[in-house]
């Protein structure tokens, strides 16, 4: 997790130094990055550790090993990192990634959030609905509609106005916690329900878990999805145009773009053995075999980029999704891939060839131009 977050950490960095990043927004980037002074536009900060203080008059979009957000923001906060806490009212959206995250203020919009752990304190109130994915859940605030978690171990003690859907291995619902709408629960195991807990609605019980000895567990699956979720999303974030120009490519050809992909996959590695036969040519084959494990990767970030932007464009028709929009479609396709078992494993390779393929015709027309 680490080691993925801070390769897309070099890459984001680079480009806001180059000056590639939106110039309507204020970019901060470095080893340790500070924010005091209050800020009417948009923010991006990128650093091995990102300290948010000062109040933003627009959205949040930060990345680094530890991410804090105190300062009051007005409107979305998207922030990804192996700590992630945000302790400062946002005024509208939040979309949060990383090995743990702890949310402890209040969010007037709604929220989507993965990581291994994940905290919603007590003093959090979340106004609209929340999605939340991770290893360990732990609710104690309080979500203003429906509430879905998918988790190894969920523990409830905070308050739902809406309805509940909880996926996971073990589900507690503690003393104090109050659900003022119906409970849908799906596991092995029925959840542990505290006297001192309320369920005004009724309590339902979904299909149980099937898991085989020989599929990765859910805890992992969940860890693939965050990795996922960080990966594209960052790589998105920090590569906009070229990721866009990605998209339309493959919109407009994804035929031809899977027949390219399919190609690319399986030539490369032939010209690669040949090129480390040859001797002379042993360095060159070297950095292609480098190159071609980075396209596979890129590609598959692009697909899932591609897929999440195709959904938006159906469900949203002729308006233009914000980079909040695009964060939470990542989330619910690496989710999908993540949870989806051999299928799954369909899906990536596919999402993957159409990534490579489009990726590949794109670095071509560039290079031609």
């Amino acid at each position: 997790m680490a080691r993925t977050t801070n390769t897309l950490l070099v890459i984001m960095l680079g480009l806001a130094s180059a000056g590639i990043l939106a110039p309507c927004a204020a970019q901060e980037t470095g080893d340790t990055v500070i924010v005091r002074d209050v800020s009417d536009k948009d923010l991006y900060a990128a650093g091995r550790s990102v300290d948010v203080q000062a109040v933003v008059k627009g959205d949040v979009v930060a990345a680094g090993e530890r991410v804090t957000v105190s300062g009051a923001v007005t409107d979305d906060v998207i922030a990804a990192g192996r700590t992630v806490t945000i302790s400062g009212p946002v005024g509208d959206d939040v979309r949060l990634a990383g090995q743990t995250v702890t949310l402890s203020r209040s969010v007037s919009g709604h929220a989507v959030i993965a990581g291994s752990e994940v905290f919603i304190e007590s003093d959090s109130t979340i106004s609209d609905w929340a999605w939340i994915a991770g290893a360990r859940v732990n609710v104690a605030g309080s979500v203003g509609n429906e509430l879905k978690v998918a988790a190894g171990e969920l523990t409830l003690t905070g308050t739902i106005d809406g309805d509940a859907y909880f996926i996971g291995e073990k589900i507690r619902i503690e003393d104090g916690a109050v659900i003022n709408g119906n409970l849908t629960w799906r596991g092995n195991d029925a959840p542990v329900i505290s006297d001192g807990a309320v369920i005004r609605g009724q309590v339902i019980q979904g299909p149980p878990i099937e898991e085989h000895a020989d599929e990765p567990g859910f805890g992992f699956r969940l860890f693939m999805a965050l990795m996922l979720l960080v990966a594209a999303g960052v790589l998105y974030t920090a590569l906009r145009p070229g990721c866009e120009a990605c998209v339309l490519r493959l919109q407009a050809k994804p035929g031809f773009s899977l027949l390219i992909g399919l190609a690319v996959f399986a030539t490369t590695p032939f010209v690669v053995m040949i090129l480390l036969i040859s001797g002379i040519g042993a360095l060159l084959g070297v950095a292609l075999m480098l190159a071609y494990g980075l396209a596979l990767i890129v590609g598959l970030l692009i697909g899932i980029v591609a897929a999440a932007r195709l959904g938006l464009k159906w469900l949203r028709r002729d308006e233009e999704p914000t980079l909040g929009h695009v964060w939470g479609a990542i989330a619910v396709v690496a989710l999908l891939i993540a949870i989806a078992g051999p299928l799954g494993f369909l899906v990536n390779s596919f999402l993957m060839f159409c990534g490579l393929g489009t990726l590949s015709l794109e670095a071509w027309e560039r290079v031609r131009s």
